[in-house]
């Protein structure tokens, strides 16, 4: 039997989970270190497979998942999950004084007329208002998969392809639109720092031609589509993100507020 499962094992694995019988050989010293090097040198080899794939050939992992090749790159929604991660501990506070978001939100008069607690100092409250933002984009992002994904859907109706191979697509655009902006504001930071230069916001939206260009050579890749209507579905697709962008940041900024109200006032 198997301890894992309790299905019944009759050779070395598991028929049912895979789980390799143990041998006592299997407990000693050497073998657990053997057993740990050949672990993170396959995570190693799949982690860097994983983000060549997804930075420099566009559509590449999606067209892999989609042909059952999955095994040697990460999975598509643990890879989201990490990246966005890191652009949210890393680069999120860059990104928002590169835009000047902070001082356009503040500079809008309609701002200056939001109710505060009573005993609070705006720059206080605005700056927890803006942290505890970006908890909840990072939320709105993930769920702009699934309207990116039915964006994809309408886009290529005709195509009949399942909703999941436009939310795997998604997933992989996404995580390119982070893996990407991570980089590209942590050296625009970079260059701030060493030459005491401010880059301009305009150098910020640049980025945005990168993204485009990705899309249409991924959708050209995976959906197989003319040159013309390939470009065009990219701007669609482009139009979608920012819509959907825009949409959670406001939803997020609204519930952040709302509860950054309610700390401060109890």
């Amino acid at each position: 039997m198997c301890p894992n499962c309790g299905a019944w094992r009759a050779g070395e694995y598991c028929q049912d989970c895979g789980q390799r019988r143990t041998h006592p050989e299997h407990l000693t010293i050497v073998y657990f270190f053997k057993h740990l090097f050949g672990e993170l040198t396959e995570l190693d080899s799949k982690l860097f497979r994983t983000l060549r794939a997804l930075l420099l050939i566009p559509g590449r992992l999606t067209t892999e998942y989609l042909a059952d090749r999955k095994e040697r790159y990460v999975a598509p929604v643990k890879l989201y999950l990490v990246i966005s991660a890191i652009f949210f501990l890393l680069a999120w506070n860059a990104m928002l004084d590169i835009s000047n978001f902070r001082q356009e939100m503040l500079a809008n008069p309609s701002f200056q007329n939001i109710p505060l607690p009573q005993n609070v100092d705006q720059d206080i409250f605005f700056q927890s208002w803006f942290e505890k933002a970006g908890d909840y984009t990072a939320i709105a992002r993930f769920a702009s998969v699934i309207g990116l994904g039915l964006g994809l859907a309408l886009l290529y109706l005709g195509m009949r392809r399942y909703f999941v191979e436009h939310l795997i697509f998604a997933l992989h655009y996404y995580t390119f639109d982070f893996a990407f902006f991570s980089i590209f504001i942590l050296l625009l930071k970079l260059l701030q720092a060493v030459s005491g230069v401010r880059a301009p916001t305009w150098i910020f939206n640049t980025g945005y031609l990168v993204l485009l260009w990705y899309s249409f050579v991924a959708l050209r890749g995976v959906y197989r589509e003319s040159i013309p209507a390939t470009l065009l579905k990219s701007f669609a697709l482009l139009v979608f993100d920012t819509v959907l962008s825009a949409l959670g940041a406001m939803i997020a900024m609204g519930v952040a507020y709302g509860i950054v109200y309610v700390s401060f006032k109890h």
